[in-house]
């Protein structure tokens, strides 16, 4: 593997030649991570490390192979920001513009990549801003729609007052469309955007289904003065995704890859009704995070918590119920009954302090439990919606088990499928470089990323509340994904 690429680790030093810097940036600690991801020994780089800094002009790049993309989701829909060749924004911080623009091509004009692509649009928009909620709006230029008129926004003349994309997604679907001219969709944006200064974060998705129009959209938009607020655009395209449909695709970004539906609206609708299922059967044993004021504070939290807390309890009931073959299927009173009876919920504890640990000011975990008796494990479950910085806030979470290796020695981050695919890269990054260099140094308990998702496939409408696993985020994006997608070789390098 070679060291050039795209979404690099850059240091340079041409103003400094002060061997003490290698101590301050702890570089030989990060440089460690090359023999890892089988750069060349380690010694030989530190060696030419010291070397470079001492001539001051060293420049470091780091990372892992993808072609011209930073992350997995760029990687899947080829998505590249061309003027500056960086990736989607992943932080508030990094949220520059008012208005992100995506232009989706479809080579199939009854596909539904562009559906998909608002739904991870908005998902992202709820992490890295404070819009908990995101609605989207599907404005469609042709009476012979796929979906229902009159849950659609026109585009006629009559509807074309300026649109507040405050929290929200627009879809313009232009799918099918011969004639259409980037002339035409700019002076439409200009027209109803001109107004909306200071009013974003938002997007606007517009599907097409020439790729020459959407350069030539893209051309358009991103020519200097095109519009009057800050915009930034994208190309999208699903040639990777061929062997993949659409609806394995939001199967795999909610969780429910074994759940059979026919369209992106009944898995959305099945995904809620499996967790709210799920969140009825359990929640008596669930407590939530409440503040000091009384108030609940894991609103969006909570179900992924009930399910987690699903996943653990289904390993300590397993043995018990596999003693009566002739109980097939278990009532939720019938369940509760058989977890307090057995004392179960006397092992899986939920926002309680780890009675392992001596030390001051202890984190109270989501839900912790004894794996053997040599191994407590933490979870702390990760919604992410609203945080500013998504991964950033798994890195918070990590430190508060700062110096507790001792009494912890596993701590699993448990996060949503679709920040999993969001997210991929940063998070396996950040596994590798709490095990291996942070983890000691910090006494961090051994780090997992698990990834909640529900194994089960429902039929007449009847869910089973211990068909939640937590799986390894490798190893959940190698079962969804991996199988009917090409995967970048160097994501295999991750740890």
């Amino acid at each position: 593997m070679q060291l050039d690429t795209v979404f690099p680790l850059h240091i340079s030093f041409k103003d400094y030649t002060n061997l003490d810097i290698v101590n301050k940036l702890n570089l030989v600690s990060t440089i460690s991570l090359a023999k890892d991801i089988e750069l060349q020994e380690t010694h030989d780089l530190i060696t030419n490390v010291r070397e470079e800094l001492f001539l001051g002009s060293l420049t470091i790049q780091v990372g892992l192979e993808l072609g011209s993309f930073t992350e997995l989701l760029e990687f899947l829909f080829n998505i590249e920001d061309r003027e500056r060749r960086t990736g989607l924004p992943r932080s508030f911080g990094c949220l520059s513009s008012d208005v992100l623009v995506f232009i989706v091509v479809e080579k199939d004009e009854r596909s539904e990549w562009f559906l998909v692509v608002s739904y991870v649009i908005s998902e992202l928009l709820r992490e890295i801003t404070q819009c908990s909620r995101v609605r989207v709006f599907l404005r469609s230029t042709s009476t012979e729609s796929l979906y229902e008129e009159e849950s659609l926004d026109s585009l006629s003349p009559h509807s074309l007052r300026p649109l507040d994309l405050k929290c929200r997604v627009e879809v313009f679907d232009y799918r099918g469309k011969t004639s259409t001219h980037a002339k035409e969709i700019l002076e439409l944006l200009r027209g109803r955007l001109k107004t909306l200064y200071s009013h974003g974060p938002g997007a606007i998705i517009i599907a097409l289904s020439n790729r020459e129009h959407g350069e030539e959209v893209w051309s358009a938009l991103t020519k200097q003065g095109a519009l009057e607020i800050p915009t930034k655009a994208f190309i999208l395209s699903f040639d990777k995704l061929e062997n993949l449909s659409t609806i394995d695709f939001i199967r795999a970004l909610l969780g429910i890859n074994n759940v059979k539906c026919e369209s992106i609206n009944s898995c959305m609708r099945l995904y809620r009704e499996i967790i709210n299922y799920t969140v009825n059967a359990l929640s008596i044993l669930v407590r939530r995070q409440i503040s000091k004021e009384g108030e609940q504070i894991d609103y969006w939290q909570y179900p992924l918590k009930v399910a987690t807390y699903a996943a653990i309890i289904k390993d300590f009931i397993t043995d018990i119920l596999r003693e009566n073959k002739e109980r097939k299927t278990l009532s939720r009173i019938d369940l509760l009954k058989l977890i307090i009876e057995k004392e179960i919920q006397n092992k899986i504890f939920v926002e309680k302090s780890l009675e392992e640990c001596t030390k001051d000011q202890i984190p109270v975990p989501d839900i912790w439990f004894r794996k053997n008796e040599n191994t407590t494990v933490a979870i702390e479950v990760e919604s992410l919606i609203g945080v500013g910085d998504p991964t950033k806030k798994v890195d918070e979470t990590i430190e508060k088990y700062e110096g507790l290796s001792g009494c912890v020695r596993e701590l699993w981050i448990v996060v949503r499928p679709i920040d999993a695919i969001l997210h991929y890269r940063a998070l396996m990054d950040r596994v590798k470089l709490y095990r291996k260099v942070l983890g000691d140094k910090l006494e961090l308990p051994k780090v997992f990323i698990k990834v909640i998702n529900y194994i089960g496939n429902p039929e007449n409408n009847r869910y089973n509340v211990l068909a939640w696993e937590l799986t390894d985020l490798k190893e959940y994006i190698a079962r969804s994904l991996g199988r009917k997608v090409k995967l970048p070789e160097g994501l295999t390098l991750s740890a």
